[in-house]
C-alpha cells in the first residue's frame, strides 16, 4: 500500500512519486544506518532546510529511530535565521536542497544553507537531498534493519522553532512519549 504520495510544487503528474510502506521502511533504515555511520547518536540534533519531499519524511523517521532530535527549519528563512536555529540546537548534520521552487519561483537555498552551516561549529556535514549526494549518503549506511534506539519518555525527538518575529526564536520541544 502507498505510505507517501509526493507531488512537486509544479503539480500535475510530472515528478509525482508513490512510496510503499515497505519502500519507506527500507529508506528509513538506510538513512538511520547512514546517520549512525556519520556519528549521529541519541540526543544529537539533525537539521532539515528543505521543502516537503520524500527525503524529508525519511530523515524525520530515521532521526527519531536513532534517538536523535529532528529539527525542521522553514526553507524560506534567510541565512541569519537558519544559522541561529542550527546553533541553538547544535545540529550535527543539515539536510538541505541546493535549489527549490516555491509558488513557481526558484530560489538558491544551497547558498543560504552553505553560508549558515559554515558559520555553525557543530555542523559537520550538509547532505543535499536534491542531488546525487542523497543517494551517496544512503549508500554509506548498511542495508540491514536498524533497531530503534531505546529512549526515555522525556527525551526530545522534535524541536520546532517559532518564527522569532516577537523576540528570539523559541524551540517547541516534543518528546518520544509525549
Amino acid at each position: 500500500e502507498t505510505a507517501l504520495f509526493y507531488e512537486s510544487d509544479a503539480g500535475g503528474g510530472a515528478g509525482a512519486r508513490r512510496v510503499t510502506f515497505r519502500e519507506l521502511a527500507a529508506l528509513v533504515d538506510r538513512c538511520a544506518a547512514a546517520l549512525r555511520s556519520a556519528g549521529v547518536q541519541r540526543g544529537d540534533s539533525v537539521g532539515l532546510y528543505a521543502p516537503m519531499q520524500v527525503p524529508t519524511v525519511v530523515v524525520l523517521f530515521a532521526t527519531m529511530k536513532v534517538g536523535a532530535r529532528f529539527v525542521p527549519i522553514f526553507c524560506g528563512y534567510g541565512e541569519a535565521a537558519l544559522r541561529e536555529r542550527l546553533a541553538l540546537c547544535e545540529a550535527k548534520i543539515l539536510f538541505a536542497c541546493r535549489a527549490m521552487t516555491r509558488r513557481g519561483k526558484a530560489s538558491d537555498t544551497g547558498a543560504v544553507a552553505s553560508a549558515a552551516a559554515g558559520a555553525v561549529a557543530s555542523v559537520r556535514r550538509i547532505v543535499w537531498t536534491d542531488t546525487a549526494d542523497w543517494a551517496d549518503f544512503l549508500a554509506s549506511g548498511s542495508t540491514a534493519v536498524v533497531e530503534p534506539e531505546p529512549t526515555e519518555a522525556e527525551d526530545p525527538c522534535l524541536i520546532i522553532y517559532t518564527s522569532g518575529t516577537t523576540g528570539r526564536p523559541k524551540g517547541t520541544v516534543h518528546t518520544h512519549d509525549g
